[in-house]
């Protein structure tokens, strides 16, 4: 045994060149005696089962990464805070730092922050401080400002001062003319876009404190619309330590409480949809799936703090973030809520508002004019002063693909229709006495296909809507919803009129206006599903 075990330790070197140079030489042993190497042992099929094997490592390696790159302002502005309506177009909102909340001023950009123009105000001047921005859509927005006044857009180029805003809480529109505010126990309302407010709720509560009742008044402290007549406020802590949760189901109208959280201090709320929605106090996130009527824990690291505000791109992709002088932090999903993940991130300053118009792009605004800007980019990607971030999932772009795929086939169509026309055989068409048309006759191979990939788009729809419509431009959101499910009606309706279509001319207008309604029906499925560009 020891006469091997030496043996051995004098081969070990040996047998390692050996092997490095029988690696070597493989390339050149295969050419050579390809076809004289004896079978392998063992069944042949495992051989190229054995081989996949090897094919996802590198199949898995990364080919995106998530960036924060800074997109900043050269100003030394106190942002407080930043709405961006499509992932390029967008506004940040501040003052002056060497004033005391004077020098307010709003900036635009429409190339995601690449160049910035002053819209509103100037940081060196006595315009007072702005501090809340609000979109709705691509064109209706307000800010209010440290005066008490409040200015609005209507087609997001030109603001107007539109009267006071009697508080500085917060508040939300459900359309442009419908929007509420907080003022402590209250809830206003205005129906002429923020020009005047009334009050049509008192948020009052009965609740038990050491065994004896109370009739408390509650503190309103963040209100979110579901949709534009669903909507929900919460408030800070009882004296039980409760939080109450507030309903509206009329735009605004009327509100009732609606339940309590098991523990108080709310200060953000977010609905997915009319009965999905969560909310977070100082350290603790909540969420519901029945319109509010019972809470639920979420295990989650929440970042402590009153300025971290709850957002969603979408009903998968959401985040909580926050930061301070030395450090930001990020809580975000990508499962609707059901999971959570957090990061810690560096940033030259901390981070006062964001905004997260995609899943794959975001915008995070504070102190002396900082701006960073989220990105999913390519793996080898670089950038000066770029920071790592997580990376969000990429859409799934098949309804995308299905629009286009229908943007070709009627294209295809119609210039089968046009050679078919020039040949000359509508005459037959139209002699004929059934229920197929003209272009039933000539085409209707490529028509069955065209109808086939429409209905397939139809099935689709609705799951790629409750899964990617954007949610934080509500009133958009949901008209676009609303033009798709439109547009596939009609594009049914188009579909039958072709069938039948006997003349020419008649044959000629519809698929003129089927191309027109696949075109808007492949650039509305772009907006509404955030296609990446």
């Amino acid at each position: 045994m020891t006469h091997c075990r030496r043996v051995l330790e004098r081969a070990v070197p040996r047998l390692g060149a050996l092997i490095v140079l029988l690696v070597a030489l493989a390339p050149l042993q295969a050419s050579m005696f390809g076809q004289q190497r004896p079978p392998r042992k063992g069944p042949p099929e495992k051989v190229p089962a054995r081989a996949a094997a090897t094919q996802p490592a590198v199949a898995a390696e990364p080919k995106l990464k998530g960036i924060w790159e800074p997109v900043n302002y050269k100003e030394d502005v106190e942002f407080t805070d930043v709405v961006f309506v499509t992932p390029d177009v967008g506004w940040a909102i501040g003052y002056s730092r060497s004033g005391a909340g004077e020098g307010g001023v709003m900036i635009h950009t429409r190339d995601g922050g690449q160049s910035w123009e002053v819209q509103l105000g100037d940081s060196h001047s006595a315009t007072r401080g702005f501090e809340q921005l609000r979109f709705i859509d691509e064109t209706h927005g307000w800010a209010t400002q440290f005066s008490g006044k409040i200015v609005r857009t209507t087609d997001g180029e030109t603001w107007e001062e539109i009267g006071s805003y009697p508080t500085l809480q917060p508040y939300a529109f459900a359309t442009p003319a419908l929007g509420v505010s907080l003022d402590a126990q209250r809830i206003l309302r205005t129906e002429d876009g923020g020009r005047t407010w009334k009050p049509v709720f008192t948020c009052q509560t009965k609740i038990e404190v050491e065994g004896l009742m109370r009739e408390v008044g509650c503190n309103l402290a963040a209100v979110h619309f579901a949709s534009p007549t669903v909507g929900y406020a919460v408030s800070g802590a009882l004296p039980n330590r409760a939080s109450a949760i507030v309903k509206t189901q009329d735009g605004g109208a009327s509100w009732s409480i609606s339940s309590f959280l098991p523990e108080g201090d709310a200060l953000a709320v977010f609905f997915l949809d009319e009965n999905t929605g969560f909310v977070k106090s100082y350290d603790k996130l909540f969420a519901t799936s029945d319109g509010g009527q019972t809470w639920r824990g979420v295990a989650v690291a929440v970042p402590a703090g009153t300025t971290a505000k709850i957002k969603f791109a979408d009903p998968e992709v959401g985040w909580i973030c926050i930061g301070n002088q030395n450090s930001s932090f990020l809580t975000y999903t990508t499962d609707g809520g059901k999971r959570w993940n957090a990061r810690d991130f560096r940033l030259p300053t901390g981070v006062n508002a964001f905004s997260l118009p995609r899943r794959d792009r975001a915008y995070v605004v504070g102190g002396h004019g900082m701006i960073y800007r989220y990105r999913v980019v390519p793996a080898n990607y670089t950038a000066a002063r770029a920071i790592d971030a997580p990376t969000m999932p990429s859409v799934d772009t098949a309804l995308a693909t299905k629009a286009e795929q229908l943007e070709t086939q009627v294209q295809a169509l119609q210039a089968e229709v046009s050679k078919a026309q020039a040949a000359g055989t509508t005459a037959g068409a139209a002699s004929s006495g059934g229920e197929g048309g003209f272009v039933q006759d000539c085409c209707g191979e490529k028509l069955d296909q065209l109808q086939s990939t429409a209905d397939s788009f139809t099935t689709e729809l609705p799951k790629f809507s409750g899964k990617y419509r954007n949610l934080n431009l509500i009133f958009s959101g949901f008209r676009l919803i609303g033009q798709l499910f439109g547009q596939v009606q009609g594009l049914k309706d188009s579909f039958s009129a072709l069938r039948k279509s006997r003349d020419p001319q008649a044959v000629s207008t519809v698929l003129s206006q089927l191309t027109s309604q696949i075109e808007g029906l492949v650039s509305n499925t772009k907006t509404a599903f955030q296609k990446p560009q």
